[in-house]
């Protein structure tokens, strides 16, 4: 069974938590872990890079010379892509798709292979809700780094914190991030997780 030790809002440590195994505790499977991460990231690539063909490129709508009789090659457009200031042939286009598709029981179990590794290697706590009167990313850093958690952090929210969100916005070492909107990449990208209290019902209820 695992469990998560569990801190005070100023960092004292309060005992252990125990985890529900239902998403704390699944088998390793890299294979799945591997097609998640690569389903996520395709689906965030953005095609920047477009050329244009010959009938994006403008002009050209007169033939060059007659078909017959001049002595030279026949062409029928000036914008051909074997002409200077044609169209570009076989080149990169923003409408590609490089999207890839992942049932959602999928994604979910990808999740809680992710979150169940961060458990078993005790890179998870449970923090009670700092008491930040305004935004302060000195304070809630000096708080992170007296936690025995290894940094970069994911900090999961129960729900939207602006004052959490904006004392963790200038910091490299502090990610938050929403409970329900966890994700393979960012779980794995980050050393541990800080589940600010009440995150971890709100995680065991979405991916259980």
């Amino acid at each position: 069974m695992a469990t998560a030790p569990h801190y005070s809002a100023n960092g004292d440590k309060l005992g252990e938590i125990t985890l529900d195994a239902n998403v704390f505790g699944e088998a390793m499977n890299r294979v799945l872990l591997l097609q998640a991460v690569v389903a996520q990231q395709a689906n965030a690539r953005v095609a920047l890079a477009h050329t244009k063909t010959r009938g994006d490129v403008s002009g050209g709508g007169k033939k060059p010379w007659r078909q017959k009789g001049t002595g030279r090659a026949r062409h029928g457009s000036i914008r051909s892509p074997i002409w200077r200031g044609g169209g570009t042939t076989f080149g990169p286009r923003s409408d590609r798709n490089f999207s890839k598709k992942l049932p959602v029981k999928a994604r979910r179990k990808a999740i809680r292979i992710a979150l169940s590794d961060k458990a078993s290697a005790q890179a998870l706590a449970v923090l009670d809700a700092p008491p930040l009167a305004r935004p302060r990313t000195k304070d809630l850093v000096a708080l992170v780094k007296k936690l025995s958690v290894k940094t970069p952090t994911l900090l999961v929210l129960p729900e939207r914190n602006d004052t959490l969100i904006r004392s963790a916005k200038n910091s490299p070492l502090v990610t938050p991030i929403a409970a329900t909107s966890l994700n393979v990449v960012d779980i794995l990208k980050h050393r541990s997780l800080i589940a600010v209290t009440g995150a971890v019902e709100k995680i065991q209820q979405t991916f259980a």
